[in-house]
């Protein structure tokens, strides 16, 4: 299970990132990043926290508002996500 932590507020979010590196929490800052091919394109890139930078999959990631619409928007659920949301466990 991953948590998506969205805020208007950078502040917010670089508190959030503290508390989650003092206690080490696997966590990841996500922001829109420019494409190199078209400068009109933006995408989220996900970045690990340096602990754990060569981790695949991080507890927490930490973004502001546009960045997780576009996350959200282009996820894809998984069998298992598709069976709990039909309500079949």
């Amino acid at each position: 299970m991953q948590v998506l932590y969205s805020c208007l507020i950078g502040s917010v979010r670089v508190q959030v990132g503290r508390y989650a590196y003092n206690k080490n929490q696997k966590f990841a800052l996500a922001a829109m990043e420019k494409s190199i091919k078209d400068e009109s394109y933006y995408y989220p890139r996900v970045i690990n926290s340096y602990k754990n930078k060569y981790e695949k999959v991080v507890d927490l990631i930490i973004s502001d508002l546009d960045c997780t619409f576009s996350m959200l928007d282009k996820h894809h659920y998984s069998e298992r996500e598709e069976q709990i949301i039909k309500g079949e466990s």
